[in-house]
């Protein structure tokens, strides 16, 4: 099953106040910083779904990027409209375009569980204390061992991942990430290993990162 990167980068960066994908990362940016690591010998090519015109340059201008899609108003608009240039019968991984701190090890822990066509996402376990709040009051502390903080990529198969969408779609159920909507079809998705270095780049004060 040949293995493609699916890259959702049509945010609107409200939260950072400027274009987060064209902040420097080292001699580059932080959309290039993406595509690069993405652009891997297992992985056929990448779609890059974005609004900012000169992220979409940039993704036309890398060898490893087969298509660029204008993206939606929500995330799943994006996701659908990327998924619809990737081959039938295929696999996607899904990523973020805000986070550059992708390992290779964790790449390749996500390639071979994209070689068993496994549903997965990456994450990481809690380091701390969970508290669920009414307002300002405590009303629980749920056991930290049974959560854990997700990541992408998160990878399926890909017209597995289509149906997802679509009947959500059409039952007006929102995620807020890839997996939660082939949780929402009772399909089976496991873990990952992450790292906790893979950061999302969100706030102004995220710049330390770089």
């Amino acid at each position: 099953m040949d293995i493609y990167a699916l890259i959702a980068a049509s945010g609107t960066a409200r939260r950072m106040g400027e274009n987060k994908l064209l902040l420097p990362f080292g001699d580059t940016t932080v959309i290039e910083e993406v595509l690069s690591v993405f652009s891997h010998e297992k992985i056929r090519g990448i779609v890059l779904v974005c609004r900012d015109e000169e992220v979409a340059r940039i993704g036309r201008e890398c060898p490893s990027v087969i298509s660029v899609v204008e993206g939606g108003e929500e995330r799943a608009d994006s996701v659908m409209a990327g998924l619809q240039e990737i081959p039938e019968g295929s696999y996607v991984l899904v990523h973020d375009g805000a986070r550059p701190f992708l390992s290779e090890d964790a790449l390749e822990r996500c390639i071979q569980a994209a070689e068993e066509e496994k549903c997965f996402f990456l994450g990481v376990p809690l380091r701390d204390t969970i508290k669920r709040m009414n307002g300002s009051v405590v009303v629980s502390t749920p056991d930290r061992e049974s959560f854990a903080l997700a990541q992408t990529p998160q990878g399926a198969p890909r017209d597995l991942l289509f149906r997802a969408y679509k009947r959500a779609s059409e039952e007006g159920f929102f995620g807020t990430d890839d997996c939660s909507y082939l949780e929402y079809m009772g399909v089976e998705v496991v873990i990952v290993p992450g790292d906790e270095g893979n950061l999302k780049i969100t706030y102004p004060e995220d710049r330390r990162w770089l």
